[in-house]
Formats: C-alpha cells, sequence, structure tokens
C-alpha cells in the first residue's frame, strides 16, 4: 500500500527530502509541508484560549484517504496550565452493507496531556458505526377560502 506523510505544520526534518516514515509495517514518504499552524482553543473560565497545533497526517497514495493524524501543541499555553497535548486519530474503511457502501472514518483517538501538572491518557475505540439518512419534503396546502362568519342577528322590535 503506497502511503504517503504529510506535515501540516512547518516539521523541518520532512520537507521533499527522502526521509522514510514507518506506520506499523508500512513505509512511508513524507511530502510538502506547510508553515501555517493550525488553531483549536479551550474554554476556561468563560474566557477562551487558541492553542496552535503542528502535526503530520499519513495519506493513502492511491485513494487520497486519510490513514492516520497526529497533531501536538506547537508550544504550552501556561495561561491555562496547558503543558503538552498530543493526539493521534487512526482510520478506516467502514463497510456499509445495506447501502454497499465504504466510508473511511476513524477507528481509535489517542490523547496524551499535561495539564495542571498532571498527566492523562485517553484512548477510544469506535465501531459500530450506523449509516442513515434523514428525507424532508415540504408539503403546503393553501388556507382554504375564509368561511364567512354567521350574519348577526338583528334584535326583535316592539
Amino acid at each position: 500500500m503506497g502511503v504517503v506523510c504529510k506535515s501540516f505544520h512547518g516539521a523541518p526534518v520532512l520537507g521533499r527530502r527522502k526521509v522514510d516514515c514507518v506506520l506499523g509495517s508500512r513505509h512511508l514518504h513524507p511530502r510538502a509541508n506547510s508553515s501555517r499552524p493550525r488553531f483549536h482553543s479551550y474554554i476556561v473560565n468563560g474566557s477562551v484560549y487558541p492553542v496552535a497545533l503542528k502535526g503530520r497526517a499519513w495519506i493513502k497514495a492511491d485513494s487520497f484517504q486519510i490513514v492516520r493524524m497526529e497533531s501536538e501543541l506547537v508550544s504550552p499555553a501556561p495561561e491555562i496550565y496547558l503543558v503538552t497535548e498530543h493526539q493521534i486519530v487512526d482510520y478506516g474503511p467502514v463497510a456499509f452493507k445495506k447501502k454497499k457502501e465504504d466510508l473511511w472514518l476513524p477507528h481509535s483517538a489517542e490523547l496524551y496531556f499535561n495539564f495542571r501538572n498532571r498527566r492523562y491518557y485517553r484512548r477510544h475505540s469506535f465501531d459500530h458505526f450506523m449509516l442513515f439518512a434523514v428525507d424532508s419534503a415540504e408539503k403546503r396546502n393553501e388556507p382554504k377560502a375564509a368561511i364567512e362568519p354567521p350574519p348577526t342577528a338583528t334584535p326583535p322590535s316592539n
């Protein structure tokens, strides 16, 4: 299986040099990198703290499907006591037999972080995917002609 490795923040080791990355038993070849960091934000006590991320994406050369993504902090965020954060997401094909369709979805996600002088590790596995569709149709009925109110009775004259 041909797979390429793409850096999405200036990792000088990657560039366009012929450097091999290894993912399991598959050999990956790094591709061009980007110098623009990606951001996500934390909300702490009502304040928003954007943090810059850098990382790599492994992409199949024949189908351009994402196989794996890794990201980590560009620098610590001392104002919220976040020292490190590292995320790994592995993707793979999921077959939906009823629709005869394969989609590439996350199989697992791992998160390591050092927050307030404590180290955390979380691993999530994803399976039992369900494919569903929702149809919506608007059915409008024009209002019927307004029914005239009954005539008011006139009081009898004496």
